[in-house]
């Protein structure tokens, strides 16, 4: 996906079939909303350099001390965000205004406020309010939190003094909006705790956060009731305390972490799902990649249990629909619909009976595709295509970092002793494991370099590793991540879907190299974890370390880590969020397993338990629990034994026990362990399929479509194949930490 969005829409009478076509299947038409108009105002802002505003003649010196550092991807999360907005939720982008970069400065913003959300329209109107950028504090003696902290919007132009804007200064605004009785929707990704916190390795995250204006403030004028406790929805992207990460997309765009977590949520959003459900799908994938970025989602009952804007336009009874743009000339259908439906190469499609197949995605909402054999009419612009064959969208590769050197591997040997000695010298604290115990230091190689790293980023940078050890405080503590002997890896021989990238800050595991017990050992570490973020996520902090001789084996542990990556990352068709959850209960007193955490030895089993947004008249589906280890070891866990038979389960009014006997232990090797639900339509014929060891190729064919696209997850030995598949299951996830313990 590119961050340039094309604004191509509809020609006139295109529009005009497509309006008539959406009323017809019982979709309002855009600007035809019986319950009021839609607006939005978008602010995005990556250049916080202030290079092309002109100084107001009473600008405020700026505060001291505050650097403002440049982001990557706020911009390209506005562009996103717009198309989105235009596409799924029925805004006409004539009420959607943006403001990016330099154009957001603090006077611009409130106008931007002021006119088009809080001046404009009137009672049951959809009002939208998104933030991309920089986030920060400031000391308000009148202030109502517990700190004395006002939480701020930084604008474009505080490197020229202007003030943040205020939660006080936008709570007054939002409740003006909120008095005419409009529904008012608030997202905003940015951090105001203004930490430089990094993860086990002290990679340099990019962070949408500042340090606080050392400038106080007191307007006296009151700011309020909070809006969330009047009927707004208030997303925020971290807690108070917490920071909001940037990462880099699969197509090397960088976007706000949990921005681009919503949009991934809303692309596979059923029309008619909560908000709260929207918001658990994002807080999933936020914490796959960062696992200590935690969201916050505020608003009552009533707004948590609704829809995401009110309401899309894409998706009918759980299917997904797009439109007709034109036939071309050569016979290729141009599509009103993209990435943001879910709709990739290969998406089978049927309009009035006809089979097309997409054969090119043209930016997140447009498409081509052609006919599937020989036309047995015209297609029309307007008409409305519905897929039934899904593709699964090319997932991000794994991303893998290994510093490499030319030294032998007994000079790096040489190395680590004299830093070792150095470092007891100087009374530091030798860290031998930074997922275990995080260090305050990290000694690193950067090509024929080293650099020195704290939580306050890139300290200094020298030929000469020892030389940068003397320059650690006395008392503090040191990881030194080695590099590996050239003459070590060959990494010809690459993984399909493993992508080998130049620099450490987009990776997702590193090879890190340690020096414990007098010899170097590798393993391959998360790089946006540590071990206590394994409940949070799948992806486990580490790898078992290995001797350095054990090539074979560090590479096969690469392997493994991609398919977990991949059964992680696998995403199942929009819309088809299944009508019940799945949990894991213990045996003993059928207590659900609320911290994630499963014990040796005990006993377990499963339930489901009824979505409340789903009607108990949904259709029965084909139930399958599997689970996947650290290593990518999966074990099918119901049903067991019965093949397809007794799992075709239709609502539960209540909790539902799964099988009679359905009963399990945890055992070693003991890590993380993700449990997934898959439910389909159509019954598996062979589901010992999710019984595998590693990276070993199954050795069975799939009978189905669906069996032959899971069979090939992660599996190197397979390529990547596009395979279709009915649009009718879905797959969900739950990760636990299994440990040693003693059973009561």
């Amino acid at each position: 996906m590119k961050s340039q969005i094309s604004k191509t829409s509809l020609p006139g009478k295109a529009r005009s079939a497509v309006l008539l076509l959406l009323l017809a299947i019982g979709l309002p038409a855009s600007g035809a909303n019986p319950d009021g108009r839609r607006y939005a105002v978008l602010i995005g802002i990556d250049d916080y350099s202030a290079s092309e505003i002109s100084t107001r003649a009473n600008a405020e010196k700026p505060a001291l001390d505050r650097p403002l550092p440049r982001l990557l991807g706020a911009v390209n999360d506005v562009a996103v965000m717009r198309e989105m907005l235009v596409s799924l939720y029925r805004f006409e982008r004539r009420h959607v205004i943006t403001l990016t970069n330099q154009q957001a400065t603090r006077e611009a913003i409130f106008r931007a406020i002021d006119n088009g959300l809080v001046a404009s329209g009137g009672k049951d109107d959809i009002v939208f309010f998104y933030y991309a950028g920089h986030g920060s504090k400031v000391s308000d003696d009148t202030s109502d939190e517990p700190d004395k902290m006002d939480e701020t919007l930084v604008p474009a132009d505080a490197r020229l003094g202007a003030r943040d804007i205020r939660d006080k200064e936008l709570r007054r605004r939002f409740n003006r909006i909120l008095d005419r009785g409009a529904h008012l929707t608030v997202l905003l990704d940015a951090c105001y705790s203004g930490s430089g916190a990094r993860n086990s390795l002290l990679l340099a995250t990019r962070i949408r956060g500042v340090k606080a204006d050392g400038r106080s403030v007191s307007d006296g004028l009151p700011a309020g009731p909070r809006p969330e406790d009047r009927g707004a929805l208030i997303i925020s992207a971290s807690q108070d305390d917490g920071t909001a990460a940037e990462i880099t997309d699969s197509d090397g765009q960088s976007h706000g972490a949990f921005s681009w977590a919503w949009f991934s949520a809303l692309r596979d959003a059923d029309s008619n799902e909560s908000v709260a459900d929207t918001f658990l799908r994002a807080r999933a994938r936020l914490q796959l990649t960062n696992p200590r970025q935690e969201p916050v989602l505020a608003g009552s009952d009533d707004v948590r249990l609704a829809s995401f804007l009110r309401e899309r336009s894409d998706r009918r009874n759980g299917r997904t629909v797009v439109a007709v743009e034109r036939v071309t000339t050569d016979g290729t259908i141009v599509l009103q619909g993209g990435w943001v439906n879910g709709v990739g190469v290969g998406s089978r499609l049927d309009v009035n009976g006809q089979r097309l197949e997409v054969v090119s995605v043209l930016g997140i909402n447009k498409c081509r595709a052609r006919f599937r054999g020989k036309p047995s009419g015209a297609v029309k612009t307007g008409a409305l295509a519905e897929v039934v064959g899904w593709v699964a969208p090319r997932g991000a590769p794994m991303r893998v970092w290994i510093p490499q050197t030319s030294s032998s591997h007994l000079a790096l040997i040489r190395i680590a002793e004299r830093i070792a000695q150095d470092a007891a010298r100087r009374n530091l604290q030798w860290i031998d494991d930074p997922t275990e115990d995080p260090p305050e230091y990290v000694l690193r190689p950067r090509e024929r370099s080293w650099d020195l790293v704290s939580s306050r980023g890139i300290l200094d940078t020298s030929a000469n590793a020892r030389s940068l050890v003397n320059e650690i405080p006395s008392g503090h503590s040191l990881y030194l991540q080695l590099p590996a002997a050239d003459a070590l890896f060959d990494l010809t021989e690459k993984g399909t879907g493993v992508a080998f990238v130049d620099k450490p800050e987009v990776a997702d595991y590193v090879l890190a190299g340690r020096y414990a017990s007098r010899r170097i050992e590798y393993a391959w570490i998360r790089v946006a974890g540590t071990k206590s973020d394994n409940k949070r996520s799948g992806l486990p902090a580490r790898t078992d370390w290995k001797s350095a001789t054990a090539a074979a084996a560090i590479r096969d542990s690469m392997l493994r880590l991609r398919r977990v990556h991949a059964w992680l990352t696998l995403l199942s068709p929009p819309g088809m969020r299944p009508p019940y959850t799945f949990a894991i209960r213990r045996a003993r007193d059928r207590a659900v397993v609320t911290d994630n955490v499963l014990i040796g030895g005990e006993r377990y089993g499963l339930s489901l338990q009824p979505r409340s947004s789903v009607a108990s008249a949904a259709s029965p589906r084909y139930v399958y629990v599997f689970s996947i280890d650290s290593y990518g070891r999966s074990v099918l866990v119901y049903p067991v034994n019965t093949g397809s038979v007794e799992n075709r389960i239709a609502v539960p009014l209540t909790d539902m026990q799964l099988g009679k006997a359905e009963l399990f232990r945890t055992v070693e090797p003991y890590g993380v362990d993700t449990y997934f639900l898959l439910t389909s339509e159509e019954a598996l014929p062979n589901p010992s399929i999710f019984n595998f060891d590693g990276v070993k190729t199954l050795e069975v064919r799939g009978e189905t479509p669906l069996e032959q696209l899971l069979i090939g997850i992660g599996d190197p030995t397979r390529g990547m194949r596009v395979i279709p598949t009915p649009p009718e299951w879905s797959i969900e996830r739950i990760a636990f930490e299994s440990m040693p313990g003693s059973v009561q």
